[in-house]
């Protein structure tokens, strides 16, 4: 396997921000190779110091070894926003990759994540608020099973990280309402901005739950 078969695009989050319908998407365009796994997650870790729950390094790289003339393979792991050495790992791994992120309000996509987690067994506590005292008082482990709460969407640092290891040009941030509201317009876009051809469809829909406006983000993070 050469390193012309290694990823080079990749959709780092964040979770609960409709990343599968656009990994879904992706997997349906003639120039972006997808692997049979969403989430392998590899590169939270490295081959020396894996992540437990993640694909392991060597059969990662052989997920891409049937790609061919594609123009992307992607990887899409909504774990590598929040793991701070993620940046640094795609960087050492892949030449000139393409950085995609879909954000949501952080409120919206925390208690969604909790339910997810509830309905995975992933959660003991029936309710939120006792969810998220014990998340915020439990200690940090890069290892969990299951990613925090509040960590897991606390977008500054962890878009900063990413502008500052491969550069705004190479980094296009989704807000998750703009998605939902026209998707065809936004997959236009990031079409235009990969340069490959836009292929006239849009995503397929996955959840239908109410999203609230979210205008908080600092938009200079975005433009």
């Amino acid at each position: 396997m050469t390193e012309a078969s290694y990823p080079n695009l990749f959709l780092v989050g964040a979770p609960k921000c409709g990343t599968t319908s656009l990994f879904d998407w992706f997997a349906q365009h003639d120039d972006v190779f997808c692997g049979y796994r969403k989430e392998p997650a590899t590169l939270v870790g490295t081959r020396e110091h894996p992540l437990p729950a993640a694909m392991p390094y060597d059969d990662y790289l052989e997920m891409y070894a049937a790609r061919t003339n594609e123009r992307y393979a992607l990887d899409a792991s909504t774990r590598y926003l929040a793991a701070p050495q993620a940046p640094a790992n795609i960087a050492a791994l892949a030449d000139d990759p393409k950085i995609i992120m879909v954000l949501r309000s952080p409120v919206d996509a925390i208690y969604s994540m909790y339910f997810h987690y509830i309905v995975q067994e992933k959660e003991s506590h029936d309710r939120f608020e006792d969810a998220l005292r014990a998340d915020d008082a439990a200690p940090t482990d890069a290892h969990a099973a299951r990613e925090p709460y509040r960590e897991t969407f606390t977008y500054v640092p962890q878009v900063t990280r990413y502008f500052e290891t491969f550069g705004r040009e190479n980094v296009r941030c989704i807000l998750f309402d703009e998605l939902k509201a026209d998707d065809t317009a936004v997959l236009r876009d990031l079409c235009d901005w990969l340069d490959i051809r836009y292929p006239g469809t849009g995503l397929a829909q996955s959840n239908t739950a109410r999203a609230v406006r979210f205008k908080t983000l600092n938009l200079s993070l975005i433009h």
